[in-house]
């Protein structure tokens, strides 16, 4: 299947000091083309530590993923140098 470029919105809000992210489920975004590292950087910058887990968590989950089904093409090249330069943000904010 051949998926067509489009451009979807991604609704973040700020309720009671936590960040929220409603991220609609098409066939362009499920398993492949999903940045949680601005999320994370978003609610890590709003002190949001729950927040900022939880998309640490998905973007760490996702870049695997990726990683793991394209393990021998560019692609997977490209996830695993995402996941190296996301652990070492990670670090430098500690």
């Amino acid at each position: 299947m051949k998926l067509l470029p489009i451009r979807v919105s991604i609704l973040l809000l700020f309720v009671a000091g936590s960040a929220h992210a409603h991220i609609p489920l098409t066939p362009a975004i499920i398993d492949d083309a999903i940045d949680y590292r601005d999320l994370w950087r978003t609610c890590r910058a709003a002190h949001d530590h729950e927040c900022a887990d939880r998309y640490s968590k998905l973007n760490r989950n996702h870049l695997e993923a990726v990683s793991a089904r394209y393990a021998d093409g560019k692609t997977g090249e490209l996830a695993r140098t995402l996941l190296q330069r996301f652990e070492a943000e990670i670090a430098d904010g500690q």
